[in-house]
């Protein structure tokens, strides 16, 4: 069997709360007549075009198209992801949405 290593991708994500503030990508469902509840499940669409629900705690991982989202459980983005907040890229990390590094022009 080949390895493969996943390569380095810088993401924007937000966790979501039902509470918190309104995240990008996400379909919030209605609230109740007083605004108080919502009634249903939040969800966002993915690059597939498919419904994922979500639940409090859960991070919203924006596509590289920009336009589409998916959840990601709390445990996997802990284990997957750190913060970078706003430092600069370094070259050997800027990889474009193909997969090809933007610094050498090669996959």
């Amino acid at each position: 069997m080949t390895k493969y290593r996943k390569r380095p991708v810088i993401v924007e994500a937000w966790q979501f709360f039902y509470s918190g503030p309104t995240v990008p990508g996400v379909f919030y469902p209605p609230t109740s007549e007083d605004g108080k509840t919502y009634i249903g499940n939040a969800y966002v669409i993915t690059i597939h075009e498919q419904v994922a629900y979500l639940d409090d705690g859960d991070w919203v991982i924006t596509e590289p198209d920009g336009e589409h989202h998916y959840p990601c459980k709390p445990d996997i983005f802990e284990a997957t992801y750190e913060e970078v907040g706003d430092k600069p890229i370094p070259p050997q990390l800027d990889w474009d949405s193909a997969g090809i590094r933007r610094d050498h022009g090669t996959r």
